[in-house]
C-alpha cells in the first residue's frame, strides 16, 4: 500500500535517483552484483503490481471498499465467540500440544466435557487461532443436531463447500464418503466437528487419516467420551475442565457488570454466586446475565434460589445428555445425585447388580459422557475410586427426584435424601409406596424407633440409612426389597423380632456396641444374597459370629475391632469370600486354620492405618512429622498353610510387629501382587520370595533388616519398591538394575550412601523418594539416563552437596526437591519440563536461569542458616527471570538479599506468595491475583508495598515473626482488602490491634505469640467474624467488645495467663464451640447459661472456680465438657 503515490512508474524513477543508486552501489561491494542485481529485478516487477488509486475517493469510503474486497479474497473463517470471552489458557495450551501443528501427520484430537462445561468455545478458540495457517478450513456447528434434522448429507455437502469445493451434489450417505475421500485427499485441512453425539459421525464426514493431505488436523468436541473411541483411528483426547475460581469470577462479572474487577461492594455476593455454579462456564453466564442491572436485595434472593434449583437454561443444556441414558443408568445417575457423591463406588455397585441396572456398563457410560467422574484417592488401606458429580449435575438429579411429586401429588419422591424431609413423611399418613431411598441422620434419629406401621408402607424400599434406631415389634415381611440397610451406631440391645430381609445385599453394622451375644444375630433373618457384611469400629466384639448363615459373603468388614480376640471357625465355609479386612484388630492374635480353605480370597488386610510420614510431609515446612507411634497388630504368626491362597493377591501385615517369620509357603501365592511386610518383627524375607512373578509392589519398611537379598532382581513384574524407615539398610544389590518394569523406588530414611550403578538400567523408573538420607553426598551421573524419571525427593538429605549436570537430560521431570540439603551450586541448566522446584541449603551461591523455566507452576528458594554476606549469596539479579516465569501459582523466597526481583509484579498467575527475609529493605508492588500473602521475618525499616492493589483477590494474610510498628497493619491498607476471610498474627512485636483496621469481611482471625501485645479494641467492627482464636498472649487481660461479635461460631483462647474472664456473650446466637485452655488465672464467661445454642464447650487446666457447679441448661448442649 502506498498512500498518495501512483504506480508502478514511481519505482523507474526512484532507482535512478543518487540515494538509491549509491546505496545499491555499496550492497554490491558487499553482497556481490548477482544478488543485488536480483534485489533491482524485484523492486521492478513489485512496481508494475497496480492496486487501488485513492483519486477522489475520501479515506472513509476506500477504507469500507478495502475492507469488502479483502474479507471476499480471504473468505473469513473465524468463528464467533461471545464478547465476555475468559480465555483459559491452560486449556488452549493443553490442547494446542495434542495438535502438534508442526507436526507433518495428520491427527484426530477429541474435546470432550459435560454440557455447559465449553467444549465448543475451546473448539472456536483455537480454530481462530489455526485457520490462517490452513487454506482450507471448515466448522460443522452442532452437528449431532443438524445430523438428527437434515441428514448427515446436508453436513457431508457443507464440509465440501466450506472448504472451497463448491456446492456438490451428493446423492446419499455413502456418495458424500466417496466424495469427500476423492475430493480431499490432496488437501491439508483443518476441519471441526463440533458436538458430535455418535462415532458413525465422525466416520461420515472424516473417516480417517488416509482421507487427508499430511499435517491435516481434524477436532472433534462431545459431551460423550465413548465417540472417540474409533478403532481404525486412533484419537488424541483432551478432557475439558471447570473453571479455576479466578477465570469464573471474570466471566461472571463481565456478564454481570459488563466489566472486571466487579464493585467492591457486590465482590462477596459474586464469590457466593461463582460457588454455586460449580465453575461450570455455562451457569455462569447464565447466571450472571440474570443478574445483570438488580437490586443488591434481587442478587440476594436470586442466589439462595439457586442454591436449590439450577437456572433452567442450565438444566435443559445438562437434561440432554440424561435423557440419553437408558432406563438403568438414569437410576445409577439418580442414586448418585443424591446419595453416592463421594462414596467408594465397589459398594454401590453391589446393590445395583441387585437391581439389575448393569452398574459395570452403567458407569461406564456415565464417566464417557462427563456425567460422572471416578476419582483414586490414595488412603492408608489403599487406592479408593469414588464417586464424583459436578454440583450442577448433582441439582439436576436431585431436580429430577423432587419433580416425581408433581406427577402424582399424593406419592412421595422415589428417594429421601435429607433427614428432616425423611422423617416428616414417615410421621405422615400420605403414601409412602413409591419411596426407594431413604436417610436419616444421627441428630434426627436418635433414639427414632421404626414401628411395624412405618415399614409396612415401604414396600420398595431398597436403601435404609440411619443412625441411632431401632425397630419395634415383628417387622417380618415389611422390607421385602431392601437390598442395602446402613444401620450405624445402633442400640446394645434390639427391640424388633423376627426382621426378615430376605434380598439384604450389603448390612452396614459399624459404630455400634453389639456384641457376639447381641440379640439381632438371632432376630434378622437374611437371605442367601448378603455379599458384604460392615462390621467397623464395633468395639464390643470380641468373638465373630457364626458366619454359617451368611454363606454368599464376598467382604467382610472387621477393621478397628480392638477388643477382638477370635474369629470363628465358620469363616472356613464363606468359600466366596474375597475381601478379609482385619485392619487394626490390635487385640487378635492368631488366624483360624480355616483361614486358608477360602480359595476366593484376594485381599487379606492386618495392617495398621497409620500413613508414612515421608509422604505426609509438606516440602515447604522445615521438620518432619517423625514416625508416629504404631499402633501394633498382636499376630505372632501367620497358617503355615497361607500357601493354598491360590487367587490371593494382596497382603498387608503392615505393623504386626510380633510376626518374626513368614512361612516358606509364601512362595506359593502366584497370583500375588502386592505384599506389604513393613513395621514388623521380620529381619530377613524367605527365599521362596522369589517365585511371586506376579508381585507388583512390595513394602519392606522394617528397622532390623540389613541387607537386601539378590534374588529381589528376579521380580522382573515389580512397579513399587518402598524400603523407607530400613534404619540398618547401608546398600542396595546390583541386581536392583535387573527390575527393568520398577516405576517407583523409595530408600528414605535408611543408611545408603550411594545409588548402584546399575540404577541406568531402570528405564521405566518415574519417581525416586530418598528423603532423610543422612549420609549420602552426591548422586551419580548415570541418573541422566533415567529417561522416564518424573519426580526425584532428596528432602533432608543434609549432606546432598552436588547434583550432576546430566540432571538436564530427564526431559520428563516435573518434581525436583533439594530442601535442606547442602547444595551449594545448582547445575546452570535444569530441565525444562520441571513444574515443581524445591531448594534449600545453607550455602546456596548459584541458581539456574529461571527464564528457561517456564513451565514452573511452584518454586521454592531458601537460603538458611548463614549470616548476611554479600560475596557469599545469591544476588537478586539472578533472580530476575523468576519474572517471566508466567505459569507460576506458588512462589517461596527467603533469601538473604536486601531486595526482591521487580519483576515478580508481572506474574499474573501467582496465587500464593511466600516472602522471608531479615535483610530485606525494600519489596516491589505485588501481583493483583493474589489470594494468599505470608509474610516472614520482616523488619521495621522494610518499605512495604501498600496492599490495596490486592482488594479483589486476597483471601489470607500471614505476618509470621516481624518486627514492626503498632500500626504497621494500619499503614499496609489492609482494610481495603474486601476480599480477605483470614488474616494470622503469630509472633509480631506490636503493642496494640485494632479491629477497624481490618476489613469487615474477615471470617478468620488468629493471633499467637504477640508477647508484646497488651490492648484489643474494635473487634464489634468486624461483623462477619466466625472464627477467633488467640493464644499465648502474656500481657492481655481482657478481650473487649467480644459480646458484639454476633457471627461467631467459635472462639479458642489459650495460654493467656493474665486473662481473668470473659464478658457476657449471650448476643452471640450462632456460638457452637467455646474451648479454654491453659488460662492460670481464668474464673468463667460472664451469663453462660444463657448460651443456650452452644454444642462444644472444653475449659481445661485453668482456675474456673465459677465453672464447677454448672449444669447443661438445654438438650441441644446437654453433652457438654
Amino acid at each position: 500500500m502506498m498512500e498518495e503515490v501512483f504506480p508502478w512508474p514511481w519505482w523507474r524513477s526512484k532507482l535512478k535517483t543518487e540515494l538509491y543508486a549509491g546505496v545499491l552501489s555499496i550492497h554490491r561491494k558487499k553482497f556481490g552484483p548477482d544478488m543485488v542485481q536480483q534485489w533491482e529485478d524485484a523492486l521492478r516487477e513489485a512496481g508494475k503490481i497496480k492496486g487501488w488509486e485513492l483519486k477522489d475517493k475520501g479515506y472513509g469510503e476506500f477504507a469500507r471498499f478495502f475492507a469488502r474486497e479483502v474479507s471476499m479474497k480471504l473468505k473469513v473463517k473465524h468463528k464467533c465467540v461471545t464478547d465476555y470471552l475468559v480465555q483459559r489458557d491452560d486449556q488452549v495450551e493443553a490442547l494446542m500440544k495434542l495438535l502438534d501443528i508442526e507436526s507433518s501427520d495428520v491427527r484426530f484430537v477429541g474435546v470432550h466435557g459435560m454440557g455447559g462445561i465449553g467444549n465448543t468455545t475451546l473448539a472456536k478458540v483455537v480454530f481462530n487461532k489455526l485457520c490462517d495457517r490452513f487454506a482450507n478450513c471448515s466448522f460443522l456447528a452442532d452437528v449431532q443436531e443438524s445430523s438428527r434434522q437434515h441428514g448427515i448429507e446436508r453436513l457431508q455437502k457443507q464440509l465440501l463447500n466450506n472448504l472451497g469445493l463448491g456446492s456438490v451434489e451428493i446423492m446419499d450417505v455413502d456418495d458424500g464418503i466417496m466424495r469427500i475421500r476423492e475430493m480431499l485427499v490432496q488437501k491439508r485441512v483443518l476441519i471441526v466437528l463440533d458436538d458430535v453425539g455418535h462415532w458413525k459421525q465422525i466416520q461420515n464426514l472424516t473417516g480417517d487419516a488416509s482421507w487427508f493431505a499430511s499435517g491435516s488436523r481434524i477436532i472433534v468436541t462431545t459431551r460423550d467420551q465413548r465417540v472417540l473411541e474409533i478403532k481404525q483411528q486412533r484419537v488424541y483426547t483432551l478432557e475439558v475442565e471447570e473453571m479455576k475460581p479466578e477465570e469464573a469470577l471474570r466471566l461472571f462479572s463481565m456478564h454481570a457488570f459488563e466489566k472486571y474487577p466487579p464493585p467492591n461492594d457486590y465482590l462477596r455476593l459474586l464469590q457466593k454466586a461463582v460457588a454455586s455454579s460449580g465453575g461450570l462456564p455455562l451457569a455462569l453466564e447464565v447466571t450472571g446475565s440474570l443478574l445483570r442491572d438488580k437490586r443488591r436485595k434481587d442478587w440476594v434472593d436470586t442466589i439462595k434460589r439457586l442454591e436449590r434449583v439450577p437456572h433452567p437454561d442450565v438444566q435443559d443444556k445438562l437434561m440432554i445428555s440424561y435423557e440419553a441414558l437408558d432406563p438403568g443408568t438414569k437410576q445409577i445417575f439418580l442414586d448418585i445425585a443424591c446419595f453416592f457423591i463421594n462414596y467408594d463406588r465397589k459398594y454401590p455397585t453391589y446393590m445395583w447388580e441387585a437391581c439389575d441396572f448393569d452398574p459395570k456398563m452403567g458407569l461406564k457410560v456415565l464417566v464417557h459422557m462427563s456425567l460422572v467422574k471416578i476419582i483414586e484417592e490414595k488412603g492408608w488401606d489403599g487406592i479408593k475410586k469414588k464417586l464424583w458429580m459436578h454440583d450442577q449435575l448433582r441439582d439436576l438429579g436431585r431436580k429430577i427426584v423432587a419433580d416425581e411429586r408433581f406427577k402424582d401429588v399424593m406419592k412421595c419422591s422415589s428417594r429421601l435424601w435429607m433427614p428432616e424431609d425423611a422423617l416428616k413423611v414417615l410421621r405422615e399418613e400420605e403414601d409412602k409406596e413409591n419411596i426407594e431411598m431413604l436417610r436419616i441422620h444421627y441428630d434426627d434419629s436418635y433414639g427414632y424407633t421404626f414401628n411395624p406401621k412405618e415399614l409396612s408402607s415401604l414396600r420398595k424400599l431398597r436403601y435404609l440409612e440411619c443412625w441411632s434406631a431401632n425397630f419395634s415389634g415383628h417387622p417380618k415381611h415389611f422390607l421385602p426389597k431392601l437390598m442395602w440397610l446402613s444401620w450405624r451406631s445402633h442400640p446394645r440391645d434390639f427391640m424388633g423380632t423376627d426382621l426378615y430381609l430376605r434380598n439384604i445385599v450389603i448390612l452396614d453394622l459399624s459404630w455400634s456396641t453389639i456384641s457376639e451375644t447381641w440379640g439381632g444375630w438371632n432376630q434378622i433373618w437374611m437371605g442367601s444374597r448378603l455379599k458384604v457384611l460392615d462390621l467397623t469400629c464395633c468395639y464390643r466384639l470380641t468373638k465373630t459370629p457364626d458366619f454359617s448363615k451368611y454363606l454368599s459373603l464376598e467382604r467382610l468388614i472387621l477393621r478397628r475391632c480392638e477388643n477382638l480376640l477370635e474369629i470363628d471357625p465358620s469363616i472356613g465355609k464363606l468359600r466366596g469370600l474375597k475381601h478379609l479386612d482385619l485392619s487394626v484388630c490390635t487385640s487378635l492374635r492368631s488366624l483360624p486354620e480355616e483361614l486358608c480353605c477360602l480359595d476366593s480370597l484376594q485381599v487379606v488386610c492386618l495392617n495398621s492405618n497409620w500413613p508414612m510420614t515421608s509422604q505426609m510431609r509438606d516440602p515447604q515446612e522445615s521438620h518432619t512429622f517423625g514416625i508416629p507411634e504404631l499402633i501394633d497388630i498382636d499376630i505372632a504368626k501367620l497358617p503355615q498353610t497361607i500357601g493354598t491362597l491360590v487367587k490371593l493377591k494382596v497382603l498387608k501385615l503392615n505393623s504386626c510387629i510380633r510376626l518374626k517369620k513368614l512361612p516358606d509357603s509364601l512362595g506359593n501365592l502366584r497370583s500375588l501382587t502386592e505384599l506389604d511386610v513393613s513395621y514388623t518383627g521380620i529381619t530377613k524375607l524367605p527365599d521362596t520370595i522369589w517365585n511371586l512373578k506376579k508381585l507388583r509392589v512390595i513394602k519392606i519398611r522394617m528397622k532390623k533388616i540389613k541387607e537386601l537379598p539378590s534374588f529381589i532382581g528376579m521380580l522382573k513384574r515389580l512397579k513399587i519398591l518402598v524400603l523407607n524407615g530400613c534404619e540398618r539398610l547401608e546398600k542396595l544389590p546390583d541386581s536392583l538394575g535387573n527390575l527393568r518394569s520398577l516405576v517407583e523406588l523409595d530408600i528414605s530414611e535408611t543408611r545408603i550412601t550411594e545409588l548402584p550403578d546399575t540404577v541406568w538400567n531402570l528405564k521405566k523408573l518415574r519417581v525416586i523418594r530418598m528423603v532423610g538420607i543422612r549420609n549420602i553426598k552426591e548422586l551419580p551421573s548415570s541418573i541422566g539416563m533415567l529417561n522416564s524419571l518424573e519426580v526425584l525427593n532428596a528432602d533432608l538429605c543434609h549432606l546432598l552437596a552436588e547434583i550432576p549436570s546430566t540432571i538436564e537430560g530427564l526431559t520428563r521431570l516435573r518434581v525436583l526437591n533439594l530442601l535442606y540439603t547442602a547444595i551449594c551450586v545448582l547445575p546452570p541448566k535444569l530441565p525444562t519440563s520441571l513444574t515443581e522446584l524445591y531448594v534449600s541449603s545453607p550455602s546456596l551461591q548459584r541458581v539456574p536461569k529461571f527464564s528457561k523455566l517456564k513451565n514452573l507452576v511452584r518454586l521454592v528458594l531458601i537460603n538458611y542458616g548463614r549470616r548476611y554476606n554479600e560475596s557469599g549469596q545469591v544476588r537478586p539479579s539472578k533472580l530476575r527471570g523468576i519474572g517471566k516465569l508466567h505459569r507460576l501459582v506458588d512462589l517461596t523466597l527467603d533469601m538473604n538479599i536486601t531486595s526482591f526481583p521487580k519483576q515478580i509484579s508481572s506474574l499474573s498467575q501467582l496465587q500464593k506468595l511466600t516472602l522471608r527475609g531479615s535483610h530485606l529493605q525494600s519489596c516491589p508492588p505485588l501481583p493483583s491475583n493474589l489470594s494468599t500473602l505470608i509474610l516472614t521475618r520482616l523488619e521495621e525499616r522494610i518499605k512495604l508495598p501498600q496492599l490495596s492493589n490486592l482488594k479483589s483477590h486476597l483471601s489470607e494474610l500471614e505476618i509470621h515473626k516481624c518486627s514492626m510498628e503498632d500500626d504497621i497493619v494500619g499503614k499496609l491498607g489492609i482494610r481495603e482488602l474486601d476480599s480477605l476471610s483470614y488474616i494470622s498474627f503469630e509472633c509480631c512485636n506490636f503493642r496494640h490491634l485494632d479491629g477497624f483496621h481490618l476489613p469487615e469481611s474477615l471470617r478468620r482471625l488468629f493471633v499467637e505469640g504477640c508477647s508484646y501485645l497488651e490492648t484489643v479494641s474494635g473487634l464489634s467492627h468486624l461483623k462477619n467474624l466466625q472464627s477467633l482464636e488467640v493464644s499465648m498472649l502474656d500481657l492481655i487481660v481482657e478481650i473487649p467488645e467480644l459480646g458484639e461479635l454476633e457471627s461467631l461460631q467459635s472462639l479458642k483462647i489459650g495460654f493467656c495467663d493474665r486473662l481473668e474472664r470473659l464478658e457476657n456473650l449471650s448476643k452471640l446466637k450462632k456460638l457452637r464451640h467455646i474451648e479454654i485452655f491453659q488460662c492460670e488465672k481464668f474464673k468463667g464467661i460472664d451469663n453462660i447459661s444463657e448460651l443456650e445454642f452452644l454444642e462444644v464447650l472444653r475449659v481445661f487446666s485453668c482456675d474456673c472456680e465459677d465453672m464447677v457447679n454448672f449444669k447443661p441448661f438445654s438438650r441441644r448442649n446437654k453433652d457438654l465438657d
